[in-house]
């Protein structure tokens, strides 16, 4: 009898270490909340960019379940979370204001791999400083203009879907842009520009 229940012991012992290991959606978006909350704190550019480190480490680890894509994330008020309307991929998007009034964007994208069957978690690399104001090649997620995004709108021609993307930047002190951009997905590559726009 006493080992019955010396086994018994060390079963439900080992249930509840391995219960802890893992952190539900609640508890990482709690994470993300605290380091986003202490990002928005911070005064001088280098503690916002310790700050977002720290915060960017946080979200990379709630992305990595695939839970998130649905989860609402409702607690993070000052970072997008848009997605498309068609359930393709989803944005987590946010600026930094540095001392000189500039911003900085920071955007990763969840989006479904049919042929692996789960999601990819893309990093936009806020490239803006090399790149002319209004950018009329194609570009990609390493070399972006930066922006908040606060639409998608999905158009199908043929069987290529055109996401339109609206989305602003505060620019600088003196002046703020609203954007308007195409994203074209082939498998798990994305690219951003199209000559789908009449001007």
């Amino acid at each position: 009898m006493l080992n019955n229940r010396f086994i018994l012991f060390l079963l439900l012992m080992t249930i509840g270490m391995y219960s802890n290991g893992q952190s539900s959606m609640e508890e990482l978006e709690s994470d993300v909340h605290e380091k986003l909350v202490s990002l928005r704190k911070s005064f001088d550019d280098q503690s916002k960019l310790e700050a977002n480190a720290e915060l960017i480490k946080s979200l990379k680890k709630a992305l990595s379940k695939e839970e998130a894509f649905d989860h609402q994330f409702a607690t993070l008020k000052s970072m997008g979370t848009i997605k498309s309307p068609d359930n393709k991929f989803r944005f987590f998007n946010w600026n930094i204001e540095l001392e000189d009034q500039t911003n900085k964007y920071f955007c990763y994208m969840m989006l479904y791999d049919s042929r692996k069957r789960n999601y990819k978690i893309i990093e936009f690399k806020d490239q803006s400083f090399l790149l002319p104001p209004r950018p009329d090649n194609v570009l990609n997620p390493n070399n972006w203009y930066g922006a908040l995004y606060y639409k998608i709108i999905p158009k199908s021609k043929g069987s290529k879907t055109y996401y339109t993307l609206l989305g602003y930047d505060g620019n600088n002190q003196t002046s703020t842009v609203k954007i308007i951009d195409a994203l074209t997905i082939s498998g798990t590559r994305v690219k951003l520009g199209a000559p789908i726009f009449i001007t």
